[in-house]
Protein backbone atom coordinates (compact mmCIF):
# COMPACT_ATOMS: atom_id res chain seq x y z
CA UNK A 1 0.00 0.00 0.00
CA UNK A 2 1.53 3.38 -0.99
CA UNK A 3 1.31 6.66 1.14
CA UNK A 4 1.49 10.04 0.69
CA UNK A 5 4.84 11.66 1.06
CA UNK A 6 4.17 13.07 4.28
CA UNK A 7 2.79 10.57 5.64
CA UNK A 8 5.58 8.00 4.78
CA UNK A 9 8.24 10.40 6.26
CA UNK A 10 5.99 9.66 9.18
CA UNK A 11 5.68 6.09 8.77
CA UNK A 12 9.74 6.18 8.04
CA UNK A 13 10.43 8.20 11.85
CA UNK A 14 8.39 5.97 13.67
CA UNK A 15 9.70 3.17 12.15
CA UNK A 16 13.52 4.34 12.53
CA UNK A 17 12.67 5.21 16.39
CA UNK A 18 11.07 1.50 16.56
CA UNK A 19 13.93 0.17 14.71
CA UNK A 20 16.35 1.80 17.15
CA UNK A 21 14.87 0.39 20.62
CA UNK A 22 14.58 -3.00 18.88
CA UNK A 23 18.37 -3.16 18.67
CA UNK A 24 18.84 -1.39 22.21
CA UNK A 25 16.62 -4.07 23.53
CA UNK A 26 18.56 -6.93 21.76
CA UNK A 27 21.53 -5.03 22.83
CA UNK A 28 20.59 -5.52 26.45
CA UNK A 29 19.76 -8.92 26.22
CA UNK A 30 23.28 -9.82 24.79
CA UNK A 31 24.79 -8.02 27.82
CA UNK A 32 22.65 -9.34 30.45
CA UNK A 33 22.82 -12.77 29.20
CA UNK A 34 26.52 -12.45 28.81
CA UNK A 35 28.55 -10.16 31.29
CA UNK A 36 25.73 -10.29 33.62
CA UNK A 37 25.39 -13.74 33.81
CA UNK A 38 21.19 -13.99 33.69
CA UNK A 39 19.19 -16.11 32.58
CA UNK A 40 17.20 -14.38 29.69
CA UNK A 41 13.95 -14.60 27.99
CA UNK A 42 13.51 -12.79 24.58
CA UNK A 43 10.15 -12.02 23.14
CA UNK A 44 10.46 -11.17 19.84
CA UNK A 45 7.40 -9.77 18.16
CA UNK A 46 5.75 -11.12 21.19
CA UNK A 47 2.62 -8.50 22.39
CA UNK A 48 2.06 -7.92 25.92
CA UNK A 49 -0.78 -9.73 26.93
CA UNK A 50 1.14 -13.11 24.80
CA UNK A 51 4.02 -11.97 27.29
CA UNK A 52 2.27 -14.56 29.18
CA UNK A 53 3.47 -16.98 27.59
CA UNK A 54 7.13 -16.40 28.36
CA UNK A 55 6.35 -15.70 32.08
CA UNK A 56 4.84 -19.54 32.20
CA UNK A 57 7.93 -21.01 29.74
CA UNK A 58 10.78 -19.11 31.99
CA UNK A 59 9.31 -18.19 34.41
CA UNK A 60 12.71 -18.19 36.29
CA UNK A 61 14.67 -15.71 33.34
CA UNK A 62 14.55 -11.84 33.13
CA UNK A 63 11.83 -11.47 30.72
CA UNK A 64 12.29 -8.87 27.37
CA UNK A 65 10.37 -8.26 24.73
CA UNK A 66 11.43 -6.18 21.25
CA UNK A 67 8.99 -6.22 18.80
CA UNK A 68 8.67 -3.17 15.48
CA UNK A 69 5.53 -3.33 13.02
CA UNK A 70 5.39 -4.14 9.83
CA UNK A 71 6.23 -1.63 6.73
CA UNK A 72 3.28 0.46 5.89
CA UNK A 73 5.25 1.07 2.71
CA UNK A 74 7.36 -0.57 0.16
CA UNK A 75 9.99 1.78 0.47
CA UNK A 76 9.94 1.57 4.29
CA UNK A 77 11.50 -2.25 4.42
CA UNK A 78 14.81 -0.65 4.44
CA UNK A 79 14.35 -0.04 7.91
CA UNK A 80 13.47 -3.28 8.29
CA UNK A 81 16.29 -5.29 6.51
CA UNK A 82 18.38 -3.10 8.29
CA UNK A 83 17.52 -4.27 11.57
CA UNK A 84 16.99 -7.90 10.54
CA UNK A 85 20.81 -7.92 9.31
CA UNK A 86 22.03 -5.98 13.00
CA UNK A 87 19.32 -8.44 14.79
CA UNK A 88 21.60 -11.32 13.37
CA UNK A 89 24.71 -9.53 14.44
CA UNK A 90 23.79 -9.36 17.68
CA UNK A 91 22.47 -12.68 18.43
CA UNK A 92 24.85 -14.61 16.67
CA UNK A 93 26.81 -16.49 18.71
CA UNK A 94 24.64 -14.93 21.55
CA UNK A 95 25.24 -17.40 24.99
CA UNK A 96 23.11 -20.19 25.87
CA UNK A 97 21.22 -17.88 28.94
CA UNK A 98 19.77 -16.09 25.92
CA UNK A 99 16.52 -18.33 24.76
CA UNK A 100 14.81 -16.37 22.02
CA UNK A 101 11.65 -16.79 21.56
CA UNK A 102 9.57 -15.67 18.01
CA UNK A 103 6.06 -15.16 17.15
CA UNK A 104 5.81 -17.32 14.41
CA UNK A 105 7.85 -16.36 11.40
CA UNK A 106 7.50 -12.56 12.25
CA UNK A 107 11.43 -12.26 12.23
CA UNK A 108 11.38 -13.77 8.61
CA UNK A 109 7.53 -11.59 7.59
CA UNK A 110 8.76 -8.35 8.96
CA UNK A 111 12.97 -8.37 9.44
CA UNK A 112 13.26 -10.28 6.24
CA UNK A 113 15.84 -12.83 7.95
CA UNK A 114 15.65 -15.96 9.86
CA UNK A 115 17.00 -15.45 12.91
CA UNK A 116 17.68 -18.82 14.02
CA UNK A 117 20.60 -20.65 13.90
CA UNK A 118 22.06 -24.64 14.29
CA UNK A 119 23.89 -23.58 17.28
CA UNK A 120 21.06 -21.36 18.98
CA UNK A 121 17.63 -21.67 17.94
CA UNK A 122 14.53 -19.97 17.75
CA UNK A 123 11.43 -21.10 19.82
CA UNK A 124 8.68 -20.44 17.67
CA UNK A 125 5.29 -19.49 19.73
CA UNK A 126 2.14 -19.82 18.26
CA UNK A 127 -1.61 -19.54 19.83
CA UNK A 128 -3.09 -23.38 21.16
CA UNK A 129 -4.68 -25.20 18.84
CA UNK A 130 -7.79 -25.17 21.48
CA UNK A 131 -8.62 -21.94 21.05
CA UNK A 132 -7.38 -20.43 24.49
CA UNK A 133 -5.05 -17.50 23.16
CA UNK A 134 -3.32 -15.41 25.30
CA UNK A 135 -5.42 -12.33 23.84
CA UNK A 136 -8.74 -14.06 24.05
CA UNK A 137 -9.09 -13.11 28.06
CA UNK A 138 -10.16 -16.53 29.33
CA UNK A 139 -9.39 -18.12 32.11
CA UNK A 140 -6.93 -21.20 30.35
CA UNK A 141 -3.78 -19.66 27.83
CA UNK A 142 -2.80 -22.51 25.80
CA UNK A 143 -0.03 -22.28 23.24
CA UNK A 144 2.52 -24.14 21.72
CA UNK A 145 6.48 -23.79 21.27
CA UNK A 146 8.82 -25.39 18.81
CA UNK A 147 12.43 -25.32 18.41
CA UNK A 148 12.89 -26.39 15.01
CA UNK A 149 9.92 -24.13 13.20
CA UNK A 150 6.30 -22.87 13.74
CA UNK A 151 3.98 -26.32 13.38
CA UNK A 152 2.40 -25.20 10.44
CA UNK A 153 5.61 -25.32 8.14
CA UNK A 154 5.17 -28.40 6.32
CA UNK A 155 7.96 -27.47 4.39
CA UNK A 156 10.65 -29.10 7.58
CA UNK A 157 10.42 -31.38 10.03
CA UNK A 158 8.66 -29.87 13.32
CA UNK A 159 8.96 -30.75 16.68
CA UNK A 160 5.29 -31.77 16.48
CA UNK A 161 6.33 -33.83 13.29
CA UNK A 162 8.98 -35.59 15.43
CA UNK A 163 6.43 -36.48 17.92
CA UNK A 164 4.02 -37.81 15.55
CA UNK A 165 6.57 -39.68 13.55
CA UNK A 166 7.52 -41.61 16.92
CA UNK A 167 3.85 -42.02 18.25
CA UNK A 168 2.37 -45.95 18.39
CA UNK A 169 -0.93 -45.96 17.18
CA UNK A 170 -3.70 -46.05 19.29
CA UNK A 171 -1.50 -45.96 22.92
CA UNK A 172 -3.88 -42.98 24.04
CA UNK A 173 -6.70 -45.84 24.48
CA UNK A 174 -4.81 -47.57 26.93
CA UNK A 175 -4.87 -45.25 29.83
CA UNK A 176 -8.42 -44.53 30.68
CA UNK A 177 -8.03 -40.96 31.81
CA UNK A 178 -5.96 -40.46 28.60
CA UNK A 179 -9.12 -42.08 26.44
CA UNK A 180 -11.69 -40.15 28.10
CA UNK A 181 -9.44 -37.35 26.75
CA UNK A 182 -10.23 -38.13 23.69
CA UNK A 183 -13.71 -39.11 23.43
CA UNK A 184 -14.98 -36.19 25.40
CA UNK A 185 -12.87 -34.03 22.85
CA UNK A 186 -14.48 -35.54 20.02
CA UNK A 187 -18.24 -35.46 21.32
CA UNK A 188 -17.91 -31.84 22.52
CA UNK A 189 -18.01 -28.94 20.75
CA UNK A 190 -14.25 -27.67 20.76
CA UNK A 191 -13.24 -25.74 18.07
CA UNK A 192 -9.93 -23.50 17.81
CA UNK A 193 -12.18 -20.17 17.58
CA UNK A 194 -14.56 -20.34 20.09
CA UNK A 195 -15.98 -17.16 19.28
CA UNK A 196 -17.84 -18.14 15.80
CA UNK A 197 -20.86 -19.91 17.59
CA UNK A 198 -23.39 -18.96 15.49
CA UNK A 199 -26.52 -21.83 14.69
CA UNK A 200 -26.69 -22.95 11.23
CA UNK A 201 -29.58 -21.24 9.06
CA UNK A 202 -29.55 -24.73 7.12
CA UNK A 203 -28.50 -28.42 8.07
CA UNK A 204 -25.39 -29.75 5.95
CA UNK A 205 -25.83 -33.19 4.88
CA UNK A 206 -23.45 -35.95 5.11
CA UNK A 207 -23.48 -36.07 1.34
CA UNK A 208 -22.85 -32.04 1.22
CA UNK A 209 -18.86 -31.10 0.98
CA UNK A 210 -17.86 -28.06 3.08
CA UNK A 211 -14.98 -26.38 1.52
CA UNK A 212 -13.08 -24.45 4.94
CA UNK A 213 -11.37 -20.68 3.82
CA UNK A 214 -7.74 -19.53 5.66
CA UNK A 215 -6.63 -16.15 6.06
CA UNK A 216 -5.47 -14.98 3.05
CA UNK A 217 -1.77 -13.84 2.92
CA UNK A 218 -1.08 -15.50 6.57
CA UNK A 219 2.32 -16.98 6.94
CA UNK A 220 0.10 -20.53 7.39
CA UNK A 221 -0.44 -20.46 3.81
CA UNK A 222 2.68 -19.06 2.83
CA UNK A 223 5.47 -20.62 4.93
CA UNK A 224 4.32 -24.33 4.01
CA UNK A 225 3.32 -26.26 0.70
CA UNK A 226 0.13 -25.93 -0.91
CA UNK A 227 -1.23 -27.87 -3.93
CA UNK A 228 -3.45 -24.86 -4.50
CA UNK A 229 -2.86 -21.24 -3.84
CA UNK A 230 -5.72 -19.41 -2.28
CA UNK A 231 -9.39 -19.66 -1.29
CA UNK A 232 -11.30 -19.37 -4.59
CA UNK A 233 -8.90 -22.00 -6.03
CA UNK A 234 -9.63 -24.30 -3.47
CA UNK A 235 -13.47 -24.03 -4.49
CA UNK A 236 -12.45 -24.49 -7.76
CA UNK A 237 -11.13 -28.05 -7.09
CA UNK A 238 -14.15 -29.05 -4.84
CA UNK A 239 -16.38 -28.16 -7.85
CA UNK A 240 -14.59 -30.24 -10.17
CA UNK A 241 -14.75 -32.84 -7.93
CA UNK A 242 -17.98 -32.67 -6.08
CA UNK A 243 -20.32 -34.42 -9.02
CA UNK A 244 -23.99 -33.70 -7.78
CA UNK A 245 -22.83 -33.12 -4.31
CA UNK A 246 -23.79 -29.82 -2.41
CA UNK A 247 -20.88 -27.38 -1.94
CA UNK A 248 -20.34 -25.04 0.81
CA UNK A 249 -18.36 -22.61 1.58
CA UNK A 250 -17.13 -21.40 5.26
CA UNK A 251 -14.85 -18.23 5.70
CA UNK A 252 -12.12 -17.65 7.98
CA UNK A 253 -13.62 -15.76 10.93
CA UNK A 254 -10.56 -13.36 10.39
CA UNK A 255 -9.89 -13.15 7.10
CA UNK A 256 -10.10 -9.89 6.28
CA UNK A 257 -10.75 -10.57 2.44
CA UNK A 258 -13.94 -12.51 3.31
CA UNK A 259 -16.36 -10.46 1.41
CA UNK A 260 -13.82 -10.10 -1.92
CA UNK A 261 -13.67 -13.54 -2.36
CA UNK A 262 -17.07 -14.43 -1.19
CA UNK A 263 -18.41 -12.57 -4.26
CA UNK A 264 -15.84 -13.94 -6.54
CA UNK A 265 -17.40 -17.19 -5.67
CA UNK A 266 -20.54 -16.48 -6.10
CA UNK A 267 -19.81 -15.03 -9.34
CA UNK A 268 -17.30 -17.85 -10.83
CA UNK A 269 -19.48 -20.58 -9.10
CA UNK A 270 -23.02 -19.41 -8.39
CA UNK A 271 -23.95 -22.86 -7.26
CA UNK A 272 -22.18 -23.03 -3.69
CA UNK A 273 -23.64 -22.10 -0.66
CA UNK A 274 -22.37 -20.06 1.94
CA UNK A 275 -21.51 -20.48 5.60
CA UNK A 276 -21.35 -17.52 7.23
CA UNK A 277 -17.72 -16.60 9.03
CA UNK A 278 -19.35 -16.88 12.37
CA UNK A 279 -21.12 -20.34 12.03
CA UNK A 280 -19.85 -22.85 14.25
CA UNK A 281 -17.51 -25.30 12.65
CA UNK A 282 -17.74 -27.49 15.40
CA UNK A 283 -21.98 -27.44 14.52
CA UNK A 284 -21.25 -28.04 11.07
CA UNK A 285 -18.27 -31.31 11.82
CA UNK A 286 -20.60 -33.29 14.05
CA UNK A 287 -22.83 -33.50 10.69
CA UNK A 288 -20.31 -35.48 8.95
CA UNK A 289 -20.17 -33.99 5.21
CA UNK A 290 -16.55 -34.24 3.49
CA UNK A 291 -14.32 -31.52 4.38
CA UNK A 292 -11.99 -29.59 1.96
CA UNK A 293 -9.19 -27.55 3.12
CA UNK A 294 -5.85 -26.12 2.56
CA UNK A 295 -4.18 -26.30 5.91
CA UNK A 296 -6.50 -25.00 8.40
CA UNK A 297 -6.83 -26.85 11.65
CA UNK A 298 -10.34 -27.38 11.24
CA UNK A 299 -9.25 -30.29 8.95
CA UNK A 300 -8.24 -32.45 12.23
CA UNK A 301 -11.33 -30.95 14.22
CA UNK A 302 -13.59 -32.64 11.35
CA UNK A 303 -11.61 -35.85 11.08
CA UNK A 304 -12.07 -36.45 14.92
CA UNK A 305 -15.69 -35.65 14.65
CA UNK A 306 -15.44 -38.89 11.42
CA UNK A 307 -15.47 -36.36 8.46
CA UNK A 308 -13.68 -37.49 5.32
CA UNK A 309 -11.05 -34.39 4.59
CA UNK A 310 -9.61 -33.49 1.88
CA UNK A 311 -6.01 -31.55 2.77
CA UNK A 312 -4.47 -29.73 -0.59
CA UNK A 313 -1.68 -28.51 1.64
CA UNK A 314 0.99 -29.72 4.38
CA UNK A 315 -0.92 -29.57 6.92
CA UNK A 316 0.47 -30.87 10.40
CA UNK A 317 -2.02 -33.29 10.20
CA UNK A 318 -1.86 -34.58 6.49
CA UNK A 319 0.51 -37.42 5.59
CA UNK A 320 -0.43 -39.39 8.49
CA UNK A 321 -3.01 -41.61 6.71
CA UNK A 322 -6.23 -39.93 8.84
CA UNK A 323 -6.84 -37.63 5.73
CA UNK A 324 -6.67 -37.22 1.98
CA UNK A 325 -3.55 -35.61 0.63
CA UNK A 326 -3.12 -34.00 -2.86
CA UNK A 327 0.18 -32.96 -2.02
CA UNK A 328 3.16 -35.29 -1.42
CA UNK A 329 4.56 -35.57 2.13
CA UNK A 330 6.93 -38.76 1.88
CA UNK A 331 8.66 -37.61 5.54
CA UNK A 332 5.43 -38.72 7.05
CA UNK A 333 5.59 -42.71 7.09
CA UNK A 334 3.94 -43.74 9.90
CA UNK A 335 0.46 -44.37 10.06
CA UNK A 336 -1.88 -42.67 12.44
CA UNK A 337 -5.41 -42.09 12.89
CA UNK A 338 -7.27 -38.73 13.48
CA UNK A 339 -7.18 -39.49 17.35
CA UNK A 340 -3.68 -40.08 17.57
CA UNK A 341 -2.91 -36.72 15.73
CA UNK A 342 -5.80 -35.07 18.36
CA UNK A 343 -3.66 -36.57 20.96
CA UNK A 344 -0.31 -35.71 20.16
CA UNK A 345 -1.09 -32.43 19.40
CA UNK A 346 -3.26 -31.43 21.57
CA UNK A 347 -2.10 -33.43 24.74
CA UNK A 348 1.17 -34.08 24.36
CA UNK A 349 2.90 -31.08 22.54
CA UNK A 350 0.20 -28.19 23.54
CA UNK A 351 1.01 -26.28 26.59
CA UNK A 352 -1.75 -24.99 29.13
CA UNK A 353 -1.59 -22.60 31.97
CA UNK A 354 -4.44 -20.60 34.07
CA UNK A 355 -3.90 -17.09 33.52
CA UNK A 356 -4.14 -15.31 36.52
CA UNK A 357 -1.55 -17.68 38.59
CA UNK A 358 0.75 -19.14 35.64
CA UNK A 359 -0.04 -22.66 37.07
CA UNK A 360 0.27 -25.45 34.18
CA UNK A 361 -2.68 -27.19 34.05
CA UNK A 362 -3.27 -30.61 32.22
CA UNK A 363 -5.05 -30.68 28.70
CA UNK A 364 -8.02 -32.23 30.10
CA UNK A 365 -8.86 -28.84 31.99
CA UNK A 366 -8.62 -26.64 28.51
CA UNK A 367 -11.09 -29.33 26.77
CA UNK A 368 -13.66 -28.62 29.75
CA UNK A 369 -13.24 -25.03 29.89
Amino acid sequence: MRVRPLRLAAYGLRDALLLCGFSVTLLFARFAAGPLRREVALGLFVSANKGLILAHHAPRALHLRARVLKARDPALTLFHRLAGRVARGLLARAPERLRIYCWGYADVEILGADLSRPDHPVYRLETGLLGHGAAQGGSVVSYVVDARAPYFDGRRETDLEAMLGAYRSGAWAEDPATRRFVEEARASRFQKYAGASAALDEPVRPEDIVVVGQVTGDMALRATTLAVPDNVSLVERAVAEAGSARIWYKGHPFNPFNAVECAEIARRFPDVRMLGPAVSFAEVAHLRPTVYVLTSGAGLEAALRGCRVVCFGAAYYAGWGATEDRVALPRRRNRLTAEDIFFVTMHDYARYFARSTLETLPAEAAVAA
